[in-house]
């Protein structure tokens, strides 16, 4: 073990610690030293060399000091651990007389392995005269808000996102990050910039803000996951508050407008846009997932029983759910059936209205017909939802059955319908007081004299 001396002028030497003993902590990058022949700049501690491994990485520990661990295997391969413990690979290689370091990524996102075959990519670039480290750097000095938008586009969100996400980012970046951020550099951005252009500039628009700023956000922290910026500066930045909409299960009365005007929309309209509302509206079911329905996902069961089997891919809980449909939506399902004639099984039960192999995109028209003739202009689709699960808690549902039903990931996203179910207990306990209430005022009742407690 031993230290390496690093001069203002270039020169390197590597000694061995007890030559330096008593080297004084003075400066943030390390200790410092003289000799005579100028001022030591930094002090890097290296060690022998070993083969990096994931256990080799994990166990090496912070000595307040900086320094370097070298493979045996890679030529330049090395983990670098900081003073404060944060550890990252880098590949470095000397070209035309000077040294140069290529940081490959933290230990924390790569593993040794993964590191290594980086370095092993690096080092053939090397020796074919290229110089990684620079073609980064001009990488970055050139990458605007625009290029990159594409590189994580192509890179990122367009396999791992789903289509209407993907139309969403891409309104989002349109209107609120392109035209602002759009021409500048990556390095070029910072807190204090992010946050006059997104937050300051669309002040009057608080949950528009706070979209761009999310996506942004999502996107550099790619950036600096791909080597572009050391850091994401959309961190520290405060969100506006958002304020939930108020949910109120429909009224008897709105139900009963709502199930007229489905019935029209069934007879003179879109008979399957009015099946997929009536879906939302018994089983609690989102939009997408409607759409997404196929006649292959739909079991019927000699005994009367019916069955909506949702895949994975098509949930928003990424997990399968195997929901039971009440009778009167089964019967819908199969006169819709019958109506449709689809050819494959692979069809979609609400498809578009030119093709029965394409996916609808939206529900937007029929749906603002079934509203307006129902009188209940302001209702959105996703209130069928709401209400759906809301009608759970005031029946006493115990809420992690609700969340269950629901597919909820987070209990805490069911608690927004807390209230109901409270409502629900406050009720059945007002009932059974008045009982206890009747039975006392009426000595020698049946009811009295049949009022037992028993402790459980």
């Amino acid at each position: 073990m031993g230290w390496k001396l690093s001069t203002p002028r270039g020169a390197c030497l590597v000694l061995p610690s007890i030559a330096i003993q008593g080297v004084r902590e003075g400066s943030a990058r390390g200790p410092q030293i003289g000799l005579g022949l100028g001022r030591i700049e930094q002090v890097e501690r290296v060690s022998e060399r070993r083969k990096l491994t994931k256990r080799c990485v994990t166990e090496l520990t912070v000595t307040g000091t900086e320094y370097t661990i070298l493979d045996t295997e890679v030529q330049g391969f090395h983990v670098r651990v900081s003073r404060a413990g944060a550890k990252s690979y880098a590949f470095r290689y000397k070209l035309n007389g000077r040294t140069r370091r290529l940081k490959l990524g933290d230990a924390a996102v790569l593993t040794a392995d993964e590191a290594r075959k980086l370095a092993i990519e690096a080092r053939a670039r090397f020796q074919r005269g290229e110089d990684p480290a620079q073609e980064r750097k001009d990488a970055r000095d050139a990458m605007t808000m625009n290029r990159f938008w594409e590189v994580y586009y192509t890179r990122h969100a367009e396999p791992k996102t789903r289509p209407r996400t993907l139309v969403e980012y891409e309104r989002v970046w349109m209107t609120a990050l392109k035209p602002c951020l759009g021409t500048l550099q990556l390095p070029a951005l910072t807190t204090d910039l992010l946050e006059k252009q997104i937050m300051e500039r669309h002040r009057r628009t608080p949950y528009k803000a706070n979209r761009a700023l999310s996506l942004l956000s999502a996107m550099l922290s790619k950036a600096v996951l791909w080597g572009y910026i050391e850091r994401n500066p959309c961190r520290g930045i405060a969100r506006n508050p958002e304020y939930a909409r108020d949910i109120r299960p429909l009224s008897a009365d709105e139900h009963r407008a709502l199930l007229r005007a489905l019935d029209e929309e069934r007879r003179e309209g879109d008979f399957a846009a009015a099946v997929a509302f009536e879906l939302i509206m018994f089983t609690g079911a989102r939009q997408g997932e409607v759409l997404h329905a196929r006649w292959a996902h739909f079991e019927f069961h000699a005994d009367g029983r019916a069955f909506w089997n949702k895949l994975a891919t098509d949930t928003k809980q990424k997990r399968v759910a195997r929901v039971p449909l009440v009778k009167s939506i089964a019967d819908r399902i199969r006169v819709l059936h019958a109506i449709a004639r689809p050819t494959d099984s692979t069809h979609y039960i609400c498809p578009s209205l030119s093709d029965p192999a394409v996916k609808r995109y939206d529900l937007k028209s029929p749906w603002r017909r079934v509203r307006k003739a129902a009188g209940l202009e302001t209702l959105r689709l996703h209130d069928l939802r709401h209400d759906f699960i809301s009608s759970l808690a005031i029946q006493g549902v115990p809420l992690e059955t609700v969340g269950r039903v629901a597919g909820h990931n987070n209990i805490r996203t069911t608690q927004r319908y807390a209230h109901f179910a409270d409502a629900a207990l406050e009720a059945v306990t007002a009932v059974r007081g008045e009982m206890l209430a009747n039975a006392r005022a009426r000595p020698g009742s049946p009811q009295q004299e049949g009022l037992k407690f028993h402790d459980h």
